[in-house]
């Protein structure tokens, strides 16, 4: 059996991986479970991970309300943790910037 951050992460990357190869409704499912995984393990990189993917899966498929809901959960577990200038909250910064555009 899977620890719970384990489980966490192997969900966050599968999310990832279905997003990027254009399976949006398998991916924003696996990061929907990876991102409350991690929160509930308190794996804050992994929580960042899946919020910031799961924000660009949102956007991707014209959930801009939502979009920007869990781009705000990752931007914010960045600066808390002083990875503002990490990848994932890069992709939760474009994610922002990219509603602001289409609104």
């Amino acid at each position: 059996m899977l620890s719970g951050v384990v489980r966490a992460f192997v969900l966050a990357q599968l999310g990832i991986v279905e997003l990027w190869s254009g399976d949006l409704d398998a991916a924003t499912g696996h990061l929907e479970r990876a991102y409350a995984t991690a929160v509930e393990e308190a794996s804050e990189w992994t929580a960042l991970a899946a919020a910031s993917q799961l924000a660009m899966a949102r956007l991707l498929r014209g959930d801009l309300a939502r979009a920007v809901r869990h781009a705000d959960d990752a931007v914010g577990l960045a600066e808390r943790h002083g990875w503002a200038r990490s990848e994932p909250a890069g992709a939760a910064y474009t994610v922002r910037a990219a509603v602001l555009i289409m609104r």
